[in-house]
Parts: C-alpha cells; structure tokens; sequence
C-alpha cells in the first residue's frame, strides 16, 4: 500500500534500529554469495502490516467541548524509502561465513487510509472525512548518526539454526497528512479548528506509532529476515 505524500510535519519519536543475524545456511556456499545475499534481501521492501488504530481527541473552541473521533486503518510499515540504499557490507574473517551490512532507515515510512467524524457534533455533521498519513523516520535531532540497521550473518554449528535479534537506537519521524487537515469538509474551512484537531492528532499519533513501530521493527521485521534465510544441513 503506497499512498502519496503530503507536507511533513515535524512530531517527536526515539528509535533506530540495529538487526543481528546469526545463521548457518547450506545454500551460501561462499563468503562473498553470503554478501551479495544478505544485501539483496535487505534492498527490499518487506511491508509489514501495522495494527488498526482508534482513537478520541478533544478540542475547546468557543468554549464547547468537541470530541473527534479518528480511525487509521491499512497500516503498513514500508522497510525502503525513495532515497535511502543498502549501505556496504563487511566481510568478517573470525568464521567462514560472516558478514555484516549496513542499511539506513532515514527514509522508511509507514502508511495508513484515516478517517474523521466529529463524536458530539449535530447529526448533519457525522459524516466522516477521509486522508491519508504517512510517518516517515528520520534522523533523531540530538545524535549525529543517521537512522540505520546493521545486520550481521554468521555461520554457528551447534545448534544447527538461526537467531535473530534487534537493538534499538535513536531516532525521529515526521508526519505528513493529504489532504491537510484545513481542506478536510468536516471542519467547515474553520482553520483554527482544524489546527487544534490537528494538533491533538500528532500528539496521539506520536505515542500510537512510536509503540507499533518499535513492535514491528522488533519482531515482525526479525521474523520478515529469517523467513527469508533458508537453513539446510
């Protein structure tokens, strides 16, 4: 699921993501196909799906209270921005099969179809209005290193598997509405209430996908990789 992009809007997160891979795979006869493969499999996007999400958000205006009620749904993380590319990979020479590869994820964006009613509002003004959000990563602002992911492959005997592992580090993400929020119908072209809807609407959205984005990129995406590894004896 791609949606178009709008004009970003800076919002708070932490994390950045470092991926170590351990494995013995019949299939990778030599050093150099274990490089080549490994940084095949991490130039492609792995789309992993994000969980629906339902919220409330109160705004004051006029003195009334106005409850809106937001619905995200079609969630997906995409693991491959525009500009972003895999990074080098290092050969290792403690085993016969080990290597590491670097991959920024500045760039990697997740998706989502989202809809708008107001809850208190009168039953003429119900209707929900739709827009797209996108939630793109990118450098966290107190560290000179980029959003990246390291993953390291290397032959293990015994036990005969793979293991998979994340490590998380910093990071931030912008969030990016089409169509912005003042064209929404819902608000009536009344921009200073859309502002505040939007406003409380990144707030939520912050912690919403600070939490299934660490979740996703934790487990899903480990579990994406080794999906991916065959291990044969």
């Amino acid at each position: 699921m791609f949606l178009r992009r709008g004009s970003p809007l800076p919002c708070a997160y932490k994390t950045a993501l470092a991926v170590i891979i351990v494995s013995i795979n019949g299939i990778l006869a030599s050093r150099s196909a274990t490089s080549h493969s490994v940084g095949a499999l991490l130039a492609q996007d792995a789309e992993i799906p994000l969980p629906d999400q339902h919220f409330d958000v109160t705004v004051t205006e006029g003195g009334e209270e106005t409850v809106y009620s937001l619905n995200l749904t079609g969630g997906v993380l995409h693991t491959r921005g525009t500009t972003a590319k895999p990074g080098p990979c290092e050969l290792d020479s403690k085993t016969e099969i080990a290597v590491t590869c670097h991959v920024t994820s500045a760039d990697w964006y997740a998706t989502y179809g989202g809809s708008i009613y107001g809850e208190t509002k009168s039953q003429e003004e119900l209707c929900a209005s739709d827009f797209n959000v996108t939630i793109t990563i990118t450098k966290y602002n107190a560290s000179d290193e980029p959003a990246g992911i390291t993953v390291h492959v290397e032959e293990i005997r015994d036990p005969l598997g793979l293991e998979v592992r994340t490590v998380l580090k910093d990071y931030a993400f912008v969030v990016a509405t089409t169509p912005p929020f003042a064209e929404l119908s819902i608000f009536g072209g009344n921009k200073n209430l859309a502002d505040e809807v939007k406003k409380a609407f990144e707030e939520r959205i912050s912690n919403a996908a600070k939490n299934e984005m660490k979740t996703a990129l934790q487990d899903k995406y480990s579990g994406y990789i080794k999906s991916q590894i065959n291990i044969e004896n």
